[in-house]
């Protein structure tokens, strides 16, 4: 569902985005938000005409990312700095990791499509007496010029989680 934004912020540790559509378009809490440059953040409120999305950068937000190179899961989280870098975490030091590798949504969650742009990796370290990187990724979004950006609906979303519901209830 296409939609224009109408409110937007970028320098507090827990940002959104604010967009034109609303209930009445069909959209719903817990919704996909993506642009052409990638995602662009979770509907957190809806009204009738407006929704509000948990933007990539809220402190409190994590994607489900995975590294297209080698397929390895992992997630972002944004440290609240700067507004262009975000971290990759969950990332085992035995994983070749490289400056530039695409990183894009792993689907699992199924909020966002697979394969869709997230970012790219711009620093390895490897954390300190740690089995994990600390990793920093450019975000393929410019959150200063966002202005038009794509609701999700996944149509199968209600029946997978469902179905994990049963599974989970019954271990």
């Amino acid at each position: 569902i296409p939609a224009k934004v109408v409110d937007n912020t970028v320098r507090r540790a827990k940002n959104y985005v604010t967009i034109n559509k609303g209930l009445l378009d069909g959209i719903e809490p817990d919704m996909g938000v993506i642009s052409p440059d990638g995602v662009v953040g979770k509907v957190k409120d809806v009204s009738d005409h407006f929704a509000v999305i948990t933007s990539v950068l809220h402190t409190d937000m994590y994607v489900s990312a995975l590294v297209k190179r080698s397929n390895t899961l992992g997630s972002i989280i944004w440290e609240g700095i700067e507004p262009r870098i975000a971290g990759l975490e969950n990332i085992p030091i035995h994983i070749n990791i490289i400056n530039g590798d695409t990183i894009v949504t792993s689907g699992y969650s199924g909020i966002y499509p697979p394969n869709t742009m997230i970012g790219t990796v711009s620093e390895v370290r490897p954390e300190e007496d740690a089995a994990f990187y600390d990793i920093d990724i450019n975000l393929s979004n410019d959150f200063y010029k966002l202005s038009y950006v794509y609701v999700v609906k996944n149509l199968l979303r209600q029946e997978q989680d469902s179905l994990e519901q049963i599974i989970t209830a019954n271990e």
